[in-house]
């Protein structure tokens, strides 16, 4: 793999110098690289330099010689282990606002329900009323209305926002929620009962509407749980059993 490099031959009054003789080499073992000429605006790009080895050029022209330093990019592969550890990182070194949106810690006050927006189709539909999604830094973006309606049986759609976009976004296909400005919200599943709600669970935040075919037999055990912590107005035991 090869990378590029610009630079721009001046004399000491800076002024652009053309036609001078660029020649590039490893900084490792001063073996060449590459030459090229400066235009007449002085400049001279590199196109063949190595990815991972860092190289030096020497720009010459009458009697002159002015050197240039080209860092080559460092890759995982360079790295050794554990050579970044979190005692050689200094507290608050990394902040929220040197982060991009769509990576920082974020809260959302959006609510999620099922049915469409008319409170019907509790079965297949989800809707969400206008709401705000808050990030570290104190970045706010607003989010407006919407709803997913005529899910089909079993079907599961993920929510997500994009950094800058006021509209949620669904797919069905988890890999579009994954990168540098989207994150999930919500997760919606059809139940394979159509008498039973459209179940969602939550990215963020502690609440959530679960459907009961979510959950394998005995995964929640009353020994596990706190005294008063499952109200009965929180349960239907038509679908559930207290093992």
């Amino acid at each position: 793999m090869a990378r590029s490099f610009k630079i721009c031959v001046q004399d000491d009054n800076g002024r652009p110098i053309a036609c001078a003789w660029c020649r590039a080499y490893k900084s490792t073992d001063n073996t060449f690289v590459e030459e090229q000429d400066t235009d007449a605006n002085g400049s001279a790009t590199f196109v063949a330099l190595p990815d991972n080895v860092d190289c030096y050029i020497l720009a010459t022209w009458s009697k002159e010689c002015k050197p240039f330093f080209s860092e080559a990019t460092i890759g995982t592969t360079e790295i050794d282990d554990l050579a970044i550890t979190t005692d050689k990182i200094t507290a608050r070194a990394i902040t929220p606002k040197t982060l991009l949106l769509a990576l920082q810690p974020y809260s959302s006050d959006i609510v999620f329900l099922p049915g469409n927006s008319s409170n019907q189709n509790k079965h297949n539909a989800v809707h969400w009323a206008t709401g705000h999604i808050h990030f570290a830094d104190g970045t706010t973006q607003d989010i407006i209305a919407g709803e997913i309606t005529a899910l089909g049986d079993g079907v599961t759609r993920y929510i997500y926002f994009i950094v800058g976009n006021s509209s949620l976004q669904h797919t069905s296909e988890y890999a579009s929620v994954v990168s540098e400005n989207t994150r999930l919200l919500a997760t919606v599943i059809v139940s394979s009962d159509p008498n039973q709600e459209i179940g969602i669970l939550l990215n963020q935040n502690t609440s959530g509407n679960f459907i009961y075919d979510l959950m394998a037999p005995g995964a929640i055990r009353s020994d596990t749980l706190s005294d008063f912590a499952v109200a009965v107005k929180k349960t239907n035991l038509a679908f559930h059993q207290i093992y």
